[in-house]
């Protein structure tokens, strides 16, 4: 039944075009699109002194009892990392005991009309990461979040999003700071994954927030000023102690490397040019990483993640056609061909629980940088390899052919399908690069799908808003699969955006029902 449903969904395309939309950033005014701010957009593999600057704010050292210093703000590992150590209160500013850091973009170059996001992951102690903009009158804070808090009473602030507006009229300027103060919370603690954040400062009086990618087509809160922002802001990305009821960060948190550092993953910024009909999304790829990459297993065709966020959690096998951050790698170079495999939403490696053969693949802070989180491909055929690993010297692979089974440590002598495995990219704009290809195409009023092999078929489609609004995957016991046209059943007028997977290859159709 779910191929003859497939086929009832498919049966609604009247025009099918080759793209890469997926998700769509807030949708511009009719005659408008998104084109990328290069000077207040960077992916953090390096500090790039043209655009950013250290410990610079322009007339600010530091919200008491915490100072900026230089030394507290690095990139390193594709991330930009701020830090927040301890502070002799007699060095620098007397009293302060806190020492963290500042980025400032070069220009004051954020506008009216433009939409920035950008990932954090905030850190996990008594302190607020902060992303947020500023000009001479007036400043827009995208988030001023809580990694922990010591006095319970303030518990949800470990999960909420802290988003605010600042008008400092003149002549009187802070000292009659006008603010308009929103929160959402969703449950998830701030400090536990990478989350996306944005903002839309859509005209002089009206802003918009956003919370990661599933919710760019609606905000998760608004502001209607009532005065006007018009001014250029710079932007900025820090660490700030607040004295306020949550409590403040004491030394061993300060002095603990796993807690004490927020990371930012990439920012983008996009402005409102002149063309295009609305809707566009001028970065596909909702990780913001074009390097990441699915690890899909030879024989189940599964992809891999962590069951959870929590340290130790086991590295289980999921269904082909799951694309969120769960399930996307980085990978981090060590030494002699090794590597670490950093997962997207965690920040997290892998690594076997133990030397012995069945030992779980569990998943571990990237403190843990010895041999045992380290892998090598060891090549076999048609783009597969094996995975080993540096200490152990075993290769890895699923119990079972289920959903939900767990990784398991097997030694060399396992070298059938099951430990075998491919790096698929993930990035939209990839989309398309892998061995086994397969055709899409409308040929008549039937949508054909040509396969270079029998096997799994998924397919997803979507609104342009990027929300999923139907899903489906069958076995194909054929390498031709035929959909004939029906028009008018499943879903409303509109475009909608088709994801088909098979054999480790990705295409997207557009489609519309008219």
């Amino acid at each position: 039944m779910k191929n003859n449903n497939l086929r009832i969904v498919f049966s609604i395309l009247l025009t099918v075009l080759f793209t890469t939309v997926l998700f769509a950033q807030p949708t511009p005014p009719s005659g408008k699109s998104w084109k990328r701010v290069n000077a207040l957009s960077d992916e953090f593999n390096s500090l790039d002194g043209n655009k950013w600057k250290k410990n610079s704010h322009v007339n600010w050292k530091g919200r008491s009892p915490s100072q900026f210093n230089p030394n507290n703000v690095s990139v390193s590992n594709g991330k930009l990392k701020i830090k927040g150590t301890p502070k002799d209160p007699n060095v620098g500013r007397i009293g302060d005991r806190i020492w963290t850091g500042i980025l400032r973009s070069d220009k004051a170059s954020f506008k009216p009309g433009m939409y920035a996001e950008a990932s954090v992951k905030n850190a996990d102690m008594t302190i607020v990461s902060s992303f947020w903009m500023q000009g001479r009158f007036s400043e827009i804070d995208v988030i001023e979040n809580w990694g922990t808090v010591k006095n319970q009473r303030w518990k949800n602030l470990e999960t909420t999003m802290e988003m605010n507006t600042h008008y400092f009229p003149q002549p009187c300027g802070f000292d009659c700071d006008r603010t308009t103060q929103k929160h959402f919370n969703d449950g998830t603690r701030n400090a536990d994954n990478f989350n996306v954040y944005g903002v839309w400062w859509k005209d002089a009086r009206t802003i918009l927030w956003y919370k990661n990618p599933k919710n760019r087509a609606n905000p998760v809160a608004e502001v209607r000023l009532p005065y006007n922002f018009n001014e250029g802001m710079w932007m900025y990305f820090d660490m700030e102690a607040f004295t306020w009821g949550p409590g403040v960060a004491d030394n061993n948190e300060l002095n603990n490397n796993n807690r004490n550092t927020a990371q930012y993953d990439w920012v983008h910024t996009y402005e409102l040019v002149n063309g295009g009909g609305g809707g566009s999304d001028p970065d596909p790829d909702p990780t913001g990483n074009d390097n990441a990459f699915y690890i899909v297993n030879r024989q189940t065709q599964k992809k891999i993640r962590p069951q959870n966020s929590a340290d130790a959690s086991k590295i289980i096998q999921v269904a082909s056609n799951a694309t969120d951050n769960n399930v996307k790698w980085e990978q981090v170079n060590t030494s002699g061909g090794y590597f670490y495999l950093k997962n997207v939403q965690t920040g997290k490696y892998f690594r076997p629980a133990g030397d012995n053969d069945g030992a779980d693949i569990e998943q571990r802070p990237t403190s843990y940088s010895g041999n045992y989180t380290q892998w090598k491909k060891i090549n076999t055929s048609n783009g597969f390899f094996y995975l080993q690993n540096r200490q152990t010297g075993m290769y890895f692979r699923p119990t079972g052919d289920n959903n939900n089974d767990k990784m398991i440590q097997r030694p060399t002598s396992y070298g059938g399908n099951y430990t075998q495995w491919k790096f698929q990219n993930a990035s939209s704009k990839s989309a398309g690069i892998a061995t086994l290809d397969f055709k899409l195409q409308a040929i008549g009023n039937t949508l054909k799908i040509n396969l270079e092999k029998a096997g799994a078929v998924s397919v997803n489609v979507y609104d342009l808003g990027g929300n999923y609004v139907y899903n489906d995957s069958f076995i194909s016991n054929t390498s031709e699969v035929s959909i004939p046209f029906r028009k008018g059943v499943g879903l409303a007028t509109g475009v909608y955006i088709a994801k088909v997977i098979s054999n480790d290859q990705v295409k997207t159709v557009k489609f519309a029902i008219k």
